[in-house]
């Protein structure tokens, strides 16, 4: 669990369930959800990727 979502108190029941049902997707994120991308900007994958902004706000602002 990311220490934001530790912090938050929504580490189980509702104060969780409360935290899930305002984000987009309906989960809360995980450390690794991130890492991900960080992998991939350091790859060779993304040899073309020259700039950008890649936010991990749980797609909030995607709605």
């Amino acid at each position: 669990m990311a220490p934001a979502t530790e912090s938050a108190g929504a580490h189980d029941g509702t104060a969780r369930e409360a935290l899930s049902a305002r984000i987009p997707p309906g989960r809360v994120g995980r450390p690794e959800h991130v890492a991900w991308c960080a992998v991939h900007l350091t790859s060779e994958e993304s040899a073309r990727v020259t700039g950008g902004n890649f936010p991990a706000d749980g797609e909030v602002h995607a709605k």
